[in-house]
């Protein structure tokens, strides 16, 4: 009887998340796809000023629809909102708007599993009125107010990076945080430190104890207030699910312990997590909640033993006692949550078990400090600046603790996302290892038994992994871009462009690395960058700094009659550039980028990179070179003059791929292909695109 509680609440969950996948006829995703739109809605979070890849300002928030379109077509859900207006800067939570702007779909998970399927962005030709003002919840809309008083605050006092991180530690927004900086805190394992989480919470509970204490405040009291400010603060910050779990637990603590209950950590953590899954059962399979609920339990599993195991003594010597304790709870959730990094993040982090160590220890003490700057701030403004600067000392402090941390050797390295099989004899191994520590009744020889499991799943899932195709083409979604993976049935393959690099955005990085890693490709045979523009050569550095590249082809080093082998089963013939190269005014780099043509049997890809008038032209002299079965559409896309039309029909592809978001790509130009029983397939609106081609036949695939 007593495990029908908790079959009932998996029968909810599992009802949950087939109610989530089930949407309603006017879900606003089933409106949009891409284009000018009319929508009228509510803003329900609070909008956040950023700087984009390109360095424009602009606001993002969400709204919730209510109807569509000129005729006000009812529709339901919510749409992610970026604006570009600077008048648009005053919109809060709440407002009640009429919004003409560009759509489209989005596909990136994280935001479906929060019900986002849909963005509109905002630009000189679009608008955002205010209908109402006031709408929402009246505590929700002031402190979102009270936020961003703090936010103004914190810009006055500390403009820098230092201000950044202090916004983010503090507030919740990371938006503003460089990407060179916050690469260093994912690569030492302190990441967790920008983003409020459940220690954040803990510290900000334990000062408030502190402060009813001096105050004299009785313990019930405290115990029963201070979940009220938790929540207060879970709303301020955005409710993330690590805060969320904490708040949750926290106030389940503290008040069992008002009314003298006996509290178990274990019950709270399960209670957190059925509260957050009947809310929206698809975080189940969200990051945040998966590695906030594996570092709660691997610590509370795992500490005690390794602590003893250390050694720890406190009244021996407390400074080596507490470095030793901070090693085995570092160590502990390191352990715990190995396989969700590896599996969302394609990275092992050694290192973080002491970057974390100096890392938590100057968090309290920014959190402490970063409080009592913000009370004396909105009290006393004339002596907010001595506050900041300590706040300033112990940033800066973080900032070169990590700093040094990343630039160790073996601080991290790059893996593939581990599999199902991988994380579950891994988390077998890590059980057996783990009681071990308490002398449970399992021998050591066990453990290591399924370690050995684990290894030889990960080492020969690689190693066996069998190709079933000749050529696997896979035109990458990089915006506008081209990235283009060649691998081919021997294992060998061939990377065509990076896509670009702009700012913080580097496509190599975000990308083409993580999707490389995907198929367990650490090895390159060959580059080819097509020509120097950014959009084509700006990710390349990174790829070939963090990957083995064996050979670097580009258009000054090769040119037309050139053919590449080694790859099985298929050889690369370059069409492009001549021998005498174009000299073609302001579309230099364009008219002489690679032409590369894949041959396989009977079967061809021909990629176009941004050619023009004049290349075309000096390849129709020779059409026997340009018949192909698959195309990657020249220049993204663009709008072709008459030279351009003819190109296309002597190549005569029944297969065009388009590297470019969907509103870029011309409509005449798609005409054309479609026309010509070409079938159309672009980036922007199908994502990866894979082509795959196995004794003659053809098979597409989309990511």
């Amino acid at each position: 009887m007593r495990k029908r509680p908790l079959f009932f609440a998996f029968l909810a969950i599992c009802a949950g998340i087939w109610i989530c996948e089930t949407l309603l006829p006017n879900h606003i995703k089933n409106f949009t796809t891409t284009g000018e739109i009319y929508l009228t809605a509510n803003i329900v979070t609070d909008p956040v000023h950023k700087t984009d890849a390109y360095g424009r300002a602009a606001v993002t928030f969400t709204a919730e629809a209510v109807s569509i379109g000129k005729a006000q077509s009812s529709a339901r859900g919510l749409v992610n909102v970026t604006s570009y207006d600077e008048k648009d800067a005053a919109l809060e939570y709440g407002d009640y708007i009429l919004i003409k702007g560009n759509t489209s779909r989005l596909r990136a998970p994280y935001l479906a599993r929060r019900g986002i399927y849909s963005a509109v962005t905002v630009n000189k030709s679009g608008f955002i009125s205010v209908i109402k003002k006031g709408s929402g919840s009246c505590f929700t809309r002031n402190i979102f107010r009270f936020k961003n008083k703090l936010r103004i605050l914190i810009r006055e006092h500390l403009p820098g990076a230092e201000g950044d991180v202090l916004t983010g530690v503090l507030l919740g927004e990371r938006s503003a945080i460089e990407n060179d900086l916050k690469g260093r805190f994912v690569q030492t394992g302190t990441v967790h430190i920008l983003a409020i989480s459940g220690l954040h919470v803990g510290i900000i509970a334990a000062i408030f104890i502190l402060m009813s204490r001096f105050f004299y405040v009785p313990v019930r009291v405290t115990y029963i207030v201070v979940p009220f400010l938790l929540i207060a603060y879970a709303v301020l910050t955005g409710a993330n699910t690590p805060v969320t779990r904490a708040t949750l637990m926290a106030s389940s603590v503290l008040i069992g312990r008002a009314f003298n209950r006996k509290v178990d950590i274990l019950n709270c953590l399960g209670l957190a997590g059925i509260f957050l899954l009947l809310i929206n059962p698809k975080m189940l399979f969200d990051a945040g909640f998966q590695l906030s609920f594996a570092t709660v339990i691997s610590i509370i599993a795992l500490a005690p033993g390794l602590e003893t195991v250390l050694g720890c003594d406190f009244e021996k010597n407390r400074v080596i006692d507490y470095l030793k304790r901070s090693i085995a709870v570092s160590l502990a959730a390191w352990f715990g949550i190995i396989p969700i990094v590896a599996y969302h993040f394609n990275m092992i982090s050694p290192v973080c078990i002491l970057a974390n160590i100096p890392a938590v220890f100057l968090l309290s003490l920014i959190v402490a400090s970063g409080l009592v700057f913000l009370s004396v701030g909105l009290t006393a403004p004339f002596l907010a600046h001595f506050f900041a600067g300590a706040v300033e000392f112990f940033i800066a402090a973080l900032i070169k603790a990590v700093t040094v941390f990343s630039n160790m050797p073996f601080a991290f390295f790059r893996t593939h996302p581990w599999n199902t099989a991988e994380i579950i004899s891994f988390y077998i191994a890590l059980a057996a290892m783990g009681l071990t520590l308490y002398k449970k009744n399992i021998r050591k020889y066990h453990a290591a038994i399924a370690l050995l499991v684990f290894l030889n799943i990960s080492v020969w899932g690689g190693v066996l992994r069998c190709t079933k195709y000749d050529v696997r083409c896979t035109v990458l979604d990089v915006a506008h871009g081209d990235a283009i993976m060649l691998e081919f049935a021997d294992g060998s393959c061939a990377l065509i462009d990076a896509g670009k690099k702009i700012r913080g955005l580097d496509m190599g990085e975000r990308v083409i690395a993580p999707y490389l890693l995907s198929r367990r490709i650490k090895r390159i045979d060959a580059v080819f960058t097509t020509h120097n523009d950014n959009d084509h050569a700006g990710g390349m550095d990174y790829i070939i700094k963090n990957f083995n590249v064996k050979n670097k082809f580009d258009s000054y080093n090769l040119k037309f009659g050139d053919k590449i082998t080694g790859f099985k089963g298929a050889d690369i013939l370059v069409l492009n550039p001549p021998d005498e190269r174009f000299r073609a005014v302001g579309s230099e780099e364009n008219e002489n980028s690679l032409v590369l043509k894949v041959v396989s049997g009977s079967r061809s890809f021909i990629f176009c990179a941004d050619i023009q008038d004049q290349a075309m032209a000096s390849l129709l002299a020779y059409p026997g070179l340009l018949k192909s079965d698959v195309i990657k559409v020249a220049h993204h896309g663009s709008s072709l003059s008459g030279t351009g039309e003819v190109f296309l029909k002597y190549i005569a592809s029944k297969i065009a791929l388009v590297s470019a978001p969907a509103g870029e790509v011309s409509e005449k130009l798609i005409n054309q292909l479609v026309e010509s029983n070409c079938a159309v397939y672009i980036t922007g609106r199908d994502g990866n695109i894979t082509v795959e081609l196995n004794n003659g036949k053809i098979c597409l695939k989309f990511n």
